[in-house]
């Protein structure tokens, strides 16, 4: 079976993210529609607010306390970022269980397993102002149903979360 987006990337990287998402007990769908949705796969890829870099928008907190820096990721190709993927993403293994959990791993990682209604953002916040988009309903909070929904419209057109991962 095709995977979404495998035809943006070169063979060994796509090895690389299906080895990893084998070895977190996740589907390897997942892992590249957060890949694609963060960065479009691009390694080089840089937040302009945030500085946030790489494949999957590694913040620099995050890249420091991985024990490198978000200017030594984007030196490397996207295979050579899968060490710094794994290493970020150990923490969760065996924690995700949707598409949704592996987003909120990157994300908002304590929005992990939260209800739908467990607001992430409110309004009058640095964080909700960063992220007021993805308050569907607009009334001033950002809860996990928001960021699925908001996340929903970035899929691409033949994937299903659904056929797999609804909870």
């Amino acid at each position: 079976m095709k995977l979404p987006y495998q035809d943006r990337i070169g063979p060994q990287l796509l090895a690389a993210i299906i080895d990893l998402s084998q070895w977190l007990g996740i589907r390897p769908a997942w892992l590249l529609i957060i890949m694609f949705k963060e960065s479009g796969l691009n390694p080089k890829a840089v937040n302009k607010y945030s500085g946030a870099s790489g494949l999957i928008q590694f913040m620099p907190g995050t890249a420091k306390g991985l024990g490198t820096s978000v200017e030594h990721i984007r030196t490397l190709t996207g295979l050579q970022q899968m060490e710094w993927v794994r290493k970020y993403f150990t923490p969760y293994r065996g924690r995700m269980h949707s598409l949704w959990d592996t987003y909120f791993a990157v994300f908002y990682p304590a929005a992990i397993g939260k209800p739908a209604e467990h607001v992430l953002f409110a309004a009058g916040t640095k964080a909700y102002k960063w992220n007021a988009g993805m308050d569907m309903n607009k009334n001033g909070k950002v809860t996990v149903s928001d960021v699925k929904v908001w996340l929903m419209r970035y899929l691409p057109d033949e994937y299903d979360p659904c056929d797999c991962d609804c909870h």
